[in-house]
């Protein structure tokens, strides 16, 4: 560490998640990211925030799901827009391989609830559910407004959700 910093070791006791230690790490690794100087991770049902300053910290949120569709989506990705927490949803059928909903929502920290966003704005999301996700000003990146671009793994297509119209449009290269 720099002059001044210190190690700090962190353990928490995994039953405040309900859940086995394991499958926590997973949903994780694949559900984190930054905001605000803190770590995000979304569990569905919560919100755990990781924060390392001035001592680390690990909280559990619950969080209200007010919309019905999300328990079928197979697929969440947490990402930061603006200084907001937001949401992609990816709905898929069971042994059947395409998209067939794409929604976002964004976390109202008030009300520690996911609620459906209408609009983007100039925001575009590019999310690869394995690698990456991010938020961009479309104007700055040269991309349509108010879409979400997504990869799938095993598929070489680009996907571009469009929020005002609700449809998905494939870019086959």
């Amino acid at each position: 560490p720099a002059a001044g910093a210190q190690w700090f070791e962190h353990r928490y006791d995994s039953r405040m998640l309900d859940q086995s230690r394991n499958k926590v790490v997973r949903r994780m690794r694949r559900l984190i990211t930054t905001f605000g100087g803190m770590f995000y991770a979304d569990l569905f049902w919560a919100v755990v925030t990781l924060r390392f300053s001035p001592h680390p910290t690990f909280t559990v949120t619950p969080v209200d799901v007010r919309s019905r569709w999300l328990h079928s989506c197979t697929e969440f990705q947490l990402l930061e827009s603006c200084g907001e927490l937001f949401r992609a949803s990816f709905g898929q059928q069971f042994f059947v391989d395409e998209v067939l909903h794409v929604g976002v929502q964004r976390l109202d920290v008030a009300e520690m609830a996911w609620v459906k966003v209408h609009s983007l704005g100039d925001r575009v999301f590019l999310v690869n559910s394995r690698y990456f996700r991010a938020s961009l000003s479309a104007e700055e990146a040269g991309l349509k407004r108010n879409c979400v671009y997504f990869l799938r793994h095993g598929d070489k297509g680009l996907y571009v959700y469009n929020m005002e119209r609700g449809t998905t449009t494939l870019h086959n290269p």
